[in-house]
């Protein structure tokens, strides 16, 4: 049997966290993404458009992700605080993104967008389960 270098990093219901975090992050951000490139298609710039969808993702992301992903029962006041401010680093994260690979090295943003939503998730991830919604027990 092989073993994991870091046994004590992975559990299953780390494993179980992961697989919902994957299941409702495809949700929300498929159905998101879509709305993405249709109101850019139809004229509305590339970062305001990342901008109004990425508030309303954050909401949604936060309910999902304390209720059902994380299973969360710490106090609401402060998980929230520290949710919007990690969606707040993935923000600035994402319209830096879009900033540099669209406006200055013209690459399409549909593309940049699509991995900037990839790679900021698995930031979000890791800064949700380890500061956000820790465990406040070891299973």
């Amino acid at each position: 049997m092989i073993k994991a270098p870091f046994p004590h990093l992975l559990k299953n219901s780390d494993v179980n966290v992961f697989k919902r975090y994957v299941l409702f992050g495809l949700a929300s951000n498929s159905t998101i993404y879509i709305i993405y490139l249709s109101i850019t298609s139809l004229g509305m710039d590339h970062k305001l458009a990342m901008t109004m969808l990425y508030l309303v993702g954050t909401i949604i992301s936060y309910l999902g992700n304390k209720t059902w992903t994380f299973r969360h029962r710490g106090k609401i006041s402060s998980s929230f605080i520290k949710f919007l401010l990690t969606y707040l680093l993935g923000y600035f994260l994402n319209l830096l993104l879009l900033f540099y690979f669209v406006d200055i090295l013209k690459y399409p943003h549909q593309i940049v967008q699509i991995c900037s939503v990839i790679l900021i998730a698995v930031l979000l991830f890791l800064l949700s389960k380890f500061l956000v919604f820790p465990s406040l027990h070891d299973d």
